[in-house]
């Protein structure tokens, strides 16, 4: 009998921290691309969110790549937008698949000087 509930306990407590790590593996990131203005013109700006808060940003203005990597630029300012997604203003017209997002990610670190 002791035996039978210690193995009941151990699958319970087992399947529960599979249930933890499951949900916590899931993701509630989201990607949006839109044009973005600035003291050196239009350029556009890629986002990533993680619920309502942004996480990384990519700006490009001609060959001029910024990203969130530095806290603030010169030239455009913060390197991360300051609102959540909510008050971003960003619409369903604007977002875009991650492995998009992470080329251009990507790209503009080997631009980062």
């Amino acid at each position: 009998m002791k035996i039978d509930l210690a193995t009941d306990l151990m699958q319970r407590f087992t399947e529960s921290l599979l249930k933890i790590r499951l949900e916590g593996a899931r993701t509630t990131k989201r990607y949006f691309k839109h044009w973005a203005e600035s003291d050196l013109g239009s350029g556009i700006a890629y986002i990533e969110f993680d619920g309502e808060l942004p996480t990384r940003q990519v700006e490009k203005y001609g060959d001029r790549w910024f990203s969130s990597i530095k806290r603030s630029h010169p030239e455009i300012g913060p390197g991360l937008i300051e609102s959540t997604l909510s008050e971003s203003g960003l619409e369903p017209q604007h977002e875009i698949a991650q492995a998009e997002f992470e080329e251009v990610w990507n790209e503009a670190l080997k631009h980062v000087q």
